[in-house]
């Protein structure tokens, strides 16, 4: 997937962001993505790393595709310790 200029400085975690693109646009992806990455590269804690949304339905939304990605990268045996005990703060 080839990604624009705005895709590529979201991705940046070293970058505190705003995201905001119409409906269907990745979104969601980005920053489940950019948690998870955060949460590994910085070595913190789900206490530690706020991602705000305007309605509880896309917050638990966001929560569900976390949890859900975490579980791919640990079946995919990605950072599986780190993931392992994020999920156990995530429940």
């Amino acid at each position: 997937m080839k990604l624009t200029l705005n895709q590529k400085k979201a991705h940046d975690i070293e970058r505190h962001i705003a995201l905001t693109a119409g409906a269907g646009s990745g979104k969601t992806a980005v920053l489940v993505n950019r948690y998870i990455e955060i949460l590994i590269k910085k070595n913190l804690r789900v206490g530690q790393v706020v991602a705000i949304t305007f309605t509880e339905k896309a917050a638990t939304e966001l929560r569900q595709r976390i949890f859900h990605e975490i579980e791919n990268r640990i079946s995919d045996g990605r950072d599986v310790d780190k993931l392992i005990e994020i999920k156990g703060n995530m429940i």
